[in-house]
């Protein structure tokens, strides 16, 4: 069963939008999305206000999901979420 997840990450300002620009620029969303399972890893900005940033992921199954959460690429994402005072809110939606 594919998994869905939707990550809202909010800061003060612009911080989710430089959040995601460092992801970029360290190359961490070319890196997940080359995990084993991953079917998607795409971030949105929101139109209606810019302190907020969705990420929409898709994994293949629970244990592509979970081999995600355990790699040293989420490590490095969860930094960079600290560094820039960032929040998030998670939901899972199982397909």
């Amino acid at each position: 069963m594919a998994v869905v997840i939707n990550v809202t990450y909010e800061g003060n300002g612009a911080a989710a939008e430089a959040f995601v620009d460092d992801i970029v620029s360290e190359g961490l969303l070319d890196a997940v999305r080359s995990e084993d399972g991953c079917l998607g890893y795409e971030y949105f900005r929101s139109m209606e206000d810019p302190a907020k940033v969705l990420l929409v992921e898709h994994w293949k199954d629970e244990k592509a999901l979970d081999a995600h959460i355990a790699a040293e690429n989420l490590v490095r994402i969860q930094a960079l979420k600290g560094n820039h005072g960032i929040s998030d809110r998670v939901e899972k939606f199982l397909c």
